[in-house]
């Protein structure tokens, strides 16, 4: 749990002003009023109202784990991270980003899925989390969709099974979501651990 303390002219306006900043709405929240304020001479405020607010931030939590983890790594990185619809994402711009991502994006990926570990651990509901270094899952869906449509191509011309390259869970997950058009194709996973793979054939 995160806390942060805000001023108003009163309660209300101080309430408002810390729901705005946290990006948070009044029923995700507890609020705690530290002091109601007082007017001074003439109607002025002489003392502002203070409250405090105590609200659930897993994307803070993973910013903060993050930064840490990379300060006694000794990496400067710049970390975003938005919570919406139940989904924490995560970005982050690096110098050091190609050993952050590692061969395959396998560094990515265990980061990800410590992250996930972490923030829902205890969590009666449970997040997704949605970790990106430097764009690397958006250029690798770009490159998968280039290997696809070469592929498919291949398929409507031979009429043969096209077989494509062992791939990590999340890139299988990727070619069947890109795959969900194609209602005349059927992709097969076969193999196993890292000789898994897609076989793509015409369905009959």
């Amino acid at each position: 749990m995160f806390e942060q303390e805000f001023t108003g002219k009163t309660v209300e306006e101080a309430i408002q002003k810390g729901l705005e900043k946290i990006k948070r709405k009044r029923d995700e929240v507890e609020i705690l009023i530290l002091n109601e304020g007082k007017h001074g001479l003439f109607g002025l405020v002489g003392e502002p109202a203070r409250v405090k607010i105590i609200y659930d931030a897993p994307e803070e939590e993973a910013v903060k784990f993050l930064r840490e983890m990379f300060s006694i790594l000794k990496i400067d990185a710049r970390i975003d991270s938005k919570l919406e619809n139940e989904v924490v994402s995560i970005n982050i711009n690096s110098r050091n980003a190609s050993l952050l991502i590692g061969r395959e994006g396998r560094t990515l990926f265990s980061l990800e899925f410590i992250l996930a570990l972490m923030i829902n651990k205890g969590r009666e509901k449970k997040l997704r989390i949605e970790l990106d270094i430097e764009n690397y899952k958006r250029k690798r869906i770009e490159r998968l969709k280039k290997l696809i449509q070469n592929k498919l191509k291949l398929l409507e011309e031979t009429g043969k099974e096209q077989e494509l390259p062992p791939m990590n869970s999340w890139e299988r997950k990727m070619i069947h979501i890109i795959l969900n058009s194609q209602e005349n194709v059927e992709a097969i996973s076969q193999g196993s651990g890292s000789k898994r793979h897609i076989i793509l054939k015409k369905r009959t």
